[in-house]
């Protein structure tokens, strides 16, 4: 009963695997959190070390002393950022999923999670938010789409 449980496990897994191109780029989670200080929704893609320093020490300006930022190598990887906006409880998290590749464009999944509506969650304000690491490889375009599949942002480099 158990090795028929992991064969239909398997094939789940290649059936879900057929969705995703075989070539897609390493997508690594680089940090999230609750408190971006980021008011709005909004998405970037961040292709230079002085960029990425700026916004995460903007991200970090509420802690002393204020953490050092991860190394990038962004001769080969791109930071993808998403901010959920305000929310007037916890218990939201923001996250990457799937990355299809068509061309030389990646479509990365923005996940958003909202807690249970019968969940005990703490009643302040946060800012959710995520970072995750994209492997440049052949990629001349990232889109960013949302759960329907709108795309949220769009950005290209030669």
């Amino acid at each position: 009963m158990r090795r028929l449980a992991a064969v239909a496990a398997c094939l789940t897994c290649v059936a879900c695997a057929a969705e995703v191109s075989l070539t897609a780029p390493a997508l690594e989670p680089l940090e999230g959190g609750g408190q971006s200080g980021v008011a709005e929704r909004s998405f970037l893609v961040v292709g230079d070390d002085r960029t990425f320093r700026a916004l995460y020490a903007s991200i970090h300006a509420h802690r002393l002393p204020s953490p050092r930022p991860p190394d990038v190598a962004f001769g080969t990887h791109v930071v993808l950022v998403a901010f959920l906006g305000t929310r007037s409880t916890g218990g939201h998290r923001a996250g990457f999923g799937a990355v299809v590749v068509e061309g030389d464009v990646a479509r990365v999944a923005v996940v958003e999670q909202s807690p249970p509506a019968d969940a005990l969650l703490i009643q302040a304000m946060t800012t959710p938010y995520a970072m995750a690491t994209l492997v440049r490889a052949n990629i001349r375009t990232v889109e960013l789409v949302d759960g329907t599949g709108a795309v949220v942002l769009r950005r290209s480099w030669r």
